[in-house]
């Protein structure tokens, strides 16, 4: 087994779903402690930005688990046969740390949101919406290669440029203005209530429209 299948079933079957659990006990407690009035309480725009990332989460543990693996021919011990491997099919090394920082990161907002340690009246935004843009940037970067492979002409680069660096501007840029609103000053609640409705855009955008992103992803 290759290092980056080894990668791969540790993320499988352990990083993902120790992550995404963690992530929706905080999330289910944040809420129960919401509706049931205790002191400090989370506010909405904190549980709702805990759905975003466990939405996002869920996705790409979707694909983990149901993407078409890439064949493999086995010819030991027998008659020469073709079953499935173990990576999914265009799933390399650098798709697999990327996947690693994602995972990194949502811990990271849910720190940022307050929710690990129950601290509801400590929400830091630009943790928050540093955890975002670290979210794009890994998401760019692992789907560069395949946009790349479109490219066979400078007139491809043109063509193809709204399918990858126009939704990606999008995707870095609204997390990129908010952490620099955060730090800078502070923010409205309306504003940055706005901020996340343009990433929950963006993410139902992603699911439902994958090829916008240049994503082989099979549910992302």
């Amino acid at each position: 087994m290759t290092t980056t299948e080894t990668g791969y079933r540790i993320l499988e079957s352990f990083v993902y779903p120790a992550t995404l659990g963690a992530a929706l006990a905080w999330w289910i407690q944040a809420v129960a402690v919401r509706l049931d009035g205790g002191m400090p309480r989370p506010t909405y725009w904190a549980l709702a930005f805990g759905f975003w990332f466990l939405a996002y989460h869920s996705v790409w543990y979707g694909f983990l688990i149901t993407a078409e693996k890439e064949s493999k021919t086995v010819t030991e011990g027998g008659p020469q046969k073709v079953t499935a491997g173990i990576l999914p099919k265009e799933y390399g090394r650098l798709t697999l740390v990327t996947d690693f920082i994602d995972t990194t990161a949502m811990m990271t907002g849910f720190v940022g949101l307050g929710f690990s340690a129950g601290h509801y009246d400590k929400t830091h935004a630009v943790v928050v919406f540093s955890a975002v843009l670290i979210l794009a940037i890994s998401a760019a970067v692992a789907n560069f290669p395949e946009w790349r492979k479109k490219i066979t002409s400078r007139g491809d680069i043109f063509r193809h440029a709204k399918t990858y660096l126009l939704p990606f501007t999008a995707a870095i840029g609204i997390p990129l203005c908010a952490v620099l609103m955060n730090v800078f000053s502070t923010p409205c609640e309306a504003t940055n209530w706005l901020l996340l409705g343009f990433l929950l855009f963006l993410l139902v955008a992603y699911i439902v429209f994958p090829n916008i992103f240049s994503s082989h992803r099979g549910l992302a």
